[in-house]
């Protein structure tokens, strides 16, 4: 747990729901994600902003608390502990079934996995949160663009092997955010993103799991892919078997 990023978004929570706010309006906006510290050299997910599915979230809050909307209020953060939610993003990525292809990639390719979120804003509703912030990636609030300076900061100190950004709007986003850091391999048939003078692999897809995922066969493709690109022999042929069958 980073308390001087997590501080830093408190910051800017700060400033985007000022005290004078009526109480009632704070207490639907929920607390932002604690930032966790990420694994080098691992292979980094990039979504767009997290969830917040409050049957998953009640079995992780403290004791005596019953009620999760209540308790991850921003008009209740005097009483929010920080260690609760790194707990829960810790288990998510263990036993949320939004990560089970992610730990599929990285057993298949043999390389640790990290996850991150563009935004740190909850929400299960990203047509709300594209409403509220983000109407398209021409426009963009200065809300978030101070919450992705600090993601892509968080990246480029992972210096992950390569990047998949697992949202079709955070990959129209990135690209366009990025754009003097982005460019496209004719070798690889991947894009690649410069970070600190290092090409790093990146791939532009859609979510891999929910209701828009991309079907088995992309994802099977896309898995051959980063396997090519990064040089690792796998045998897809089973591979195809237990993804595809």
């Amino acid at each position: 747990m980073n308390m001087a990023r997590f501080n830093k978004l408190m910051e800017i929570w700060e400033e985007q729901f000022p005290e004078h706010l009526q109480e009632h309006f704070q207490e639907k906006v929920l607390m932002p994600t604690v930032p966790v510290d990420i694994k080098k050299g691992c292979i980094l997910f990039v979504g767009l902003n997290p969830s917040f599915n409050s049957d998953f979230v009640r079995g992780h809050l403290p004791k005596g608390e019953k009620n999760p909307e209540s308790y991850f209020s921003f008009s209740n953060r005097e009483h929010f502990d920080p260690k609760i939610d790194v707990d829960l993003t810790v288990s998510a990525k263990k036993n949320h079934p939004y990560f089970i292809k992610f730990r599929k990639t990285s057993e298949v390719l043999g390389k640790d996995w990290e996850h991150l979120d563009l935004f740190f804003w909850r929400g299960t509703s990203q047509r709300d949160f594209t409403k509220r912030f983000c109407r398209n990636e021409n426009q963009i609030s200065g809300f978030c663009k101070k919450q992705m300076e600090m993601s892509f900061q968080i990246i480029e100190e992972a210096e992950p092997i390569c990047i998949v950004v697992a949202n079709a709007f955070a990959s129209k986003i990135f690209i366009k955010v990025r754009k003097q850091s982005v460019s496209f391999a004719n070798q690889k048939g991947c894009f690649e993103y410069d970070i600190k003078g290092k090409k790093t692999p990146i791939f532009f897809s859609s979510m891999l799991t929910g209701g828009r995922a991309l079907d088995n066969h992309s994802y099977l493709r896309l898995i051959w892919h980063m396997a090519k690109v990064l040089s690792i022999e796998e045998d897809f042929n089973k591979v195809w078997e237990e993804i595809v069958l």
